[in-house]
């Protein structure tokens, strides 16, 4: 009898979504399996350099990496409409059915922009545009205010003061503290001197 790595070698494993979660599953099961993962994007999104990304020229093209490149041979792009588990088969919007043993859903989550990219921003480039015209924003404003003192708005501050230490950096913060949550109050501590070295005004 074959061991459980070459029973799993026959079998069709759709996944859905190039996500983190995507990303872990094919991570886990390339080469193992009949791997397909389906996106309807062209490219993974490092969503934790979004940030960075809308501050510094050219660092949206480090965190926006193309699926084809990554995932030859596997990566299938079109936008997944629906999963038939009678027929084992995921429809495309474009007619497509892809037959499957076992499908994985990691279609993510929603968000506001940097965080999260539209999915109906499907080039690399259009990701790319939408990247270049915040940091034009950026560029040319002189004073910069940043609603909410949690951990995204603390670090588009200091991405912002690094990058441009001449211009007025606010947080505003309906809290007394900054990044609340689970952190121990050192931590908070060193993150308000930070900021404060880099001249971002404070108001909590």
């Amino acid at each position: 009898m074959g061991g459980r790595d070459s029973v799993l070698k026959d079998t069709k494993v759709v996944v859905v979504g190039g996500g983190y979660g995507g990303a872990q599953a094919v991570s886990l099961l390339r080469g193992k399996c009949q791997l397909t993962v389906i996106d309807a994007r062209e490219y993974y999104h490092y969503c934790v350099g979004g940030p960075r990304a809308t501050v510094e020229p050219g660092f949206e093209k480090k965190m926006l990496i193309p699926y084809a490149e990554a995932w030859s041979g596997i990566y299938q792009q079109g936008k997944v409409i629906g999963v038939d588990p009678k027929e084992k088969v995921v429809l495309l919007e474009s007619g497509e059915e892809i037959p499957y043993d076992i499908v994985i859903i990691a279609t993510g989550s929603r968000g506001p922009f940097p965080g999260k990219i539209k999915l109906d921003v499907k080039t690399k480039s259009e990701a790319e545009e939408l990247f270049r015209a915040k940091q034009n924003q950026v560029q040319s404003a002189n004073r910069i205010t940043i609603i909410g003192g949690g951990a995204v708005g603390v670090e588009m501050a200091a991405e912002i003061a690094t990058e441009y230490p001449q211009k007025e950096v606010t947080v505003i913060s309906s809290s007394d503290k900054i990044v609340t949550g689970p952190f121990e109050q050192g931590f908070r501590d060193g993150v308000t001197k930070q900021l404060k070295n880099l001249g971002v005004h404070l108001v909590l």
